[in-house]
């Protein structure tokens, strides 16, 4: 999502990361405040048009964007603990991976990939290519599967 917010303005971004203050009732507002208020419902528009209908819930009737971004933020990532706790979740999981039985190799990738992507969305770097190509290795040794030349 921020990637596609800078896309269409680098400035969406900003807004979406410091915020903005609405002015206050019959205030008049200044070039400067029309173009950020202006911005804030972009972004928005584009965070919330992206977003399933479960997701929208927890954000419908936010006006802010930062304020959106921080609340979906909060409920995916969580605060650092938390989201730690997850990555030794996955990872554990990954401990005990292994090829289910009729699975094919490429549904075992897929499976395993998940996995991987769920942790680097965390904030992990510790899976690369080669722990990758490491775990697909065991997963197969662990059912005595002779690999495929």
């Amino acid at each position: 999502m921020r990637d596609y917010l800078i896309a269409v303005n680098p400035a969406l971004w900003d807004i979406v990361e410091v915020g903005i203050t609405f002015p206050c009732g019959d205030a008049t507002l200044t070039q400067d405040q029309g173009i950020d208020i202006q911005r804030n419902y972009q972004a928005l528009r584009l965070i919330k048009s992206s977003l399933c209908a479960e997701e929208f819930d927890k954000i419908d009737g936010l006006q802010s964007a930062k304020e959106v971004w921080d609340t979906l933020f909060i409920n995916h990532q969580g605060r650092r603990r938390v989201r730690e706790g997850r990555i030794r979740a996955l990872e554990s999981e990954l401990n005990r991976f292994i090829i289910r039985e009729n699975e094919t190799p490429q549904d075992m990738y897929n499976r395993l990939n998940k996995i991987i992507n769920k942790i680097k969305s965390l904030g992990s770097d510790k899976w690369g290519r080669r722990e990758v190509v490491d775990k697909i290795l065991l997963a197969y040794m662990a059912r005595d599967v002779q690999l495929p030349i």
